[in-house]
């Protein structure tokens, strides 16, 4: 993140090649791997490093921040991966939540409890970004019965033991531009089963940060009429006629 704050560098990830940001200006959403096969092996364990953009038309970062920054209300933006939040604290430019994240196929039921701290910082008027990084991860074994309990941080099938997310936001062109990597540290996958599972976990990264980010759009797009009959009341208060 550093690096592209430095002067003479792209600060959105979009700039990076051309014909990016027109792609994502017109209402696609661009999500490719940061590393060459979306991860990288580190002993026991795999990093995934996935990079997704967005454009939300007709806001701003006022607008957007509202929406983004109401950690309770996760639970209802990106249902169904997150079935519960709650905001924990929050700090100037330093907030932490709780999130129950779940995933469900048809082979599969797994979910785990996270505690996030996601740091905010203003670059200028037009641009910011943060970075979101996980304090705990405690899987739930047997989610969803009744023996249902908890198991201590770096217990369990792994299938996440840390998430770390670097978002990158810029409005212009009448909207609010969107960059979200997430980088995720999971347990290895042994080598006789890598040809197999990796296009598997490949296509999970990508799907799971293409709906997120269209899930994000949606919301600052449905409460936009809410925030600016907000803005307007608030402003008719300041400046009564």
């Amino acid at each position: 993140m550093q690096s592209r704050l430095n002067p003479g560098s792209h600060f959105m990830w979009l700039d990076d090649q051309p014909g990016r940001r027109e792609q994502v200006r017109q209402g696609n959403i661009l999500v490719a791997p940061v590393l060459q096969q979306g991860f990288e092996q580190v002993p026991d364990g795999l990093i995934h490093d996935w990079i997704g953009a967005s454009f939300i038309p007709n806001t701003t970062l006022e607008q957007f921040h509202a929406v983004i920054d109401n950690y309770d209300q996760y639970q209802q933006i990106y249902r169904p991966t997150v079935v519960a939040s709650h905001t924990i604290s929050r700090a100037a430019g330093a907030d932490s939540y709780a999130m129950r994240l779940l995933h469900k196929s048809s082979f599969l039921a797994w979910a785990v409890d996270t505690q996030d701290r996601v740091q905010t910082f203003t670059v200028d008027e037009n641009r910011a970004y943060a970075v979101s990084q996980s304090l705990s991860i405690r899987e739930i074994r047997n989610y969803g019965k009744p023996d249902e309990y908890e198991l201590s941080p770096g217990e369990g099938d792994g299938l996440i033991w840390r998430l770390c997310s670097i978002s990158r936001y810029e409005q212009r062109d009448g909207g609010v531009y969107v960059e979200l990597e997430v980088i995720a540290l999971t347990r290895d996958i042994p080598g006789s089963l890598r040809w197999l599972v990796a296009p598997i976990a490949a296509k999970m990264s990508r799907n799971s940060l293409l709906i997120s980010l269209s899930q994000t759009r949606a919301a600052v797009c449905s409460k936009k009429p809410t925030l600016a009959l907000a803005q307007s009341r608030a402003s008719s208060r300041q400046h009564p006629l």
